[in-house]
């Protein structure tokens, strides 16, 4: 089933404001800590870009205790029929869905709660016009693969 623009055409974007302690983040090659202000310089203009791309943009705070909250796309999968938890497979973001849930949930948006024992992250997945993909990697295990699987194919994604 193709999905004209699901993959490119957005109206609406929620970021999160970068908390100090983004500098102890995780990463994938260390490269050293960032410095954080040019983090939040840079974060910045990526709201500034949105807005300008027409977007309404919806700032949230930043929360200390998730150094890599600033990425929700990681935490949360927005589709046209709502946001799907996920539960990324890194322990240090192991509350971080909990939270964003209630957050998104008071902007009026239908939460579909991650309901597996598995790992799943949002850095694994890619939206196109006519199919999800997901990647299976460290932090994103099988059984969290076969439950959004499952979901997705109630609203007919492939």
């Amino acid at each position: 089933m193709l999905r004209q623009g699901l993959s490119y055409q957005f109206t609406h974007a929620v970021v999160r404001k970068p908390a100090h302690s983004v500098v102890d983040g995780l990463r994938a090659t260390d490269r050293g800590s960032p410095a954080f202000a040019k983090f939040e310089s840079e974060h910045g203009v990526y709201v500034k870009a949105l807005r300008h791309a027409g977007l309404k943009v919806t700032v949230l705070e930043a929360q200390e205790d998730y150094p890599d909250s600033v990425f929700i796309e990681d935490a949360a999968l927005c589709l046209p029929e709502g946001v799907v938890l996920l539960r990324p497979g890194t322990p240090s973001r192991s509350g971080e869905p909990i939270e964003l849930a209630a957050e998104l949930g008071r902007l009026g948006l239908v939460i579909h709660p991650h309901e597996s024992g598995g790992f799943i992250d949002g850095g694994d997945i890619l939206v196109t016009d006519s199919s999800v993909l997901v990647g299976l990697s460290r932090r994103t295990d099988r059984a969290g693969f076969e439950w959004i699987s499952k979901l997705l194919q109630q609203w007919n994604y492939q």
